[in-house]
């Protein structure tokens, strides 16, 4: 892993992780080449923090890399987002006493489920024999 974590520390130093403006458009909600999103498959979306963050599910990150000069060792950076439904706890007294929806004492016509989304910057080394397997994932709480 001490590899991933050098080549973290070049790709940073050398200015190609890019911070979007207001007037940029992030693709985070969808992968461009399909339908994974954050939420389904499990693997999460994949956003690149190069120049024109696309997102990209798992099985298509070799697309985005293969952009890059393979021939010689490098690491792309990406945002890593993964999203989870997580029940809503129903507390005591959450009975609807009234026949009535959306209001107080009612039935409640909300979620039943609150997304719980993880983020952390994932180093996905590759070489010229592709992309290796020593990725590096750093939750955002450890960058700050």
């Amino acid at each position: 892993m001490s590899r991933a974590i050098e080549l973290a520390k070049q790709y940073a130093a050398s200015g190609l992780v890019k911070v979007p403006q207001p007037t940029d458009t992030v693709h985070n909600d969808c992968c461009v080449l399909s339908m994974d999103t954050p939420l389904y498959p499990k693997d999460g979306l994949y956003v690149s923090l190069e120049e024109g963050w696309k997102g990209y599910g798992r099985p298509f990150l070799d697309v985005d890399i293969n952009r890059h000069d393979t021939t010689s060792a490098g690491a792309v950076v990406y945002l890593h987002i993964n999203t989870k439904l997580v029940p809503k706890k129903k507390e005591e007294g959450d009975e609807p006493t009234k026949l009535a929806v959306g209001v107080q004492g009612g039935f409640d016509g909300g979620k039943e489920y609150e997304e719980e989304k993880d983020y952390q910057i994932a180093v996905v080394p590759y070489s010229d024999s592709g992309v290796e397997s020593d990725w590096l994932y750093l939750s955002l709480d450890d960058l700050s």
